[in-house]
């Protein structure tokens, strides 16, 4: 992912596209969270920026009054508790304002350079559709990852899976015949069961 390769050793801005991100195209959030941190590239800068000016600068994104208010809300709390830095710990990070586990994730590997596996619904569907897992949401997949992914490899996850499920592994139409992993993926296997004519209650995703 560009824009995490660009600002990877700034956790803050890690944590702005992040958010940004949610409901937003990552051209948009590019631009966006460009635009943001040009103006605001630091929690106390952030913090006390007049709210209309936030809102004006990332009006592109969505359901941005509500990212505005948050971003507002844990970049204060940064500059009075943390001195502006993001913790590096999981339990703190998400206690801040809009901080999920995935955001969470993200701010450790990207900005921190710490093991983790932010799992958004690209990687939870590639995932499952390689068989690899067997989960019901992304949550899920980023626990289950944990325990059959060796730890050295988990930083590549995100950027490998998330640009796999946008390009070839589509929601819609994926583009199977041009993978270059078909031959791993249990929902290949399914289509070549269906298509000889001897799938059975096998127990397939």
């Amino acid at each position: 992912m560009p824009a995490f390769r660009d600002r990877g050793a700034d956790p803050f801005g890690v944590m702005v596209s992040t958010v940004l991100s949610q409901r937003t195209r990552d051209e948009v959030t590019e631009r966006v969270a460009g635009r943001l941190l040009a103006v605001y590239p630091t929690a106390s800068a952030l913090a006390t920026a007049p709210r209309d000016r936030v809102v004006g600068l990332i009006r592109e994104v969505g359901l941005a009054e509500s990212k505005a208010n948050g971003l507002q809300a844990t970049a204060g709390i940064l500059a009075k508790d943390y001195c502006g830095k993001l913790p590096r710990v999981e339990s703190e990070l998400i206690q801040l304002p809009l901080i999920g586990r995935k955001t969470a994730k993200a701010i450790l590997v990207f900005g921190y350079g710490i093991p983790a596996i932010p799992t958004d619904i690209h990687i939870h569907r590639v995932a499952n559709r390689l068989g690899v897992v067997t989960t019901k949401s992304a949550e899920e997949t980023s626990l289950a990852l944990e325990k059959v992914v060796p730890k050295k490899y988990w930083h590549l996850l995100n950027p490998a899976l998330v640009q796999h499920g946008q390009n070839i592994c589509t929601a819609l139409n994926p583009k199977c015949a041009g993978c270059p992993i078909r031959n791993h993926c249990s929902r290949i296997g399914v289509q070549q069961h269906m298509y000889s004519g001897t799938i059975r209650k096998s127990g397939w995703l």
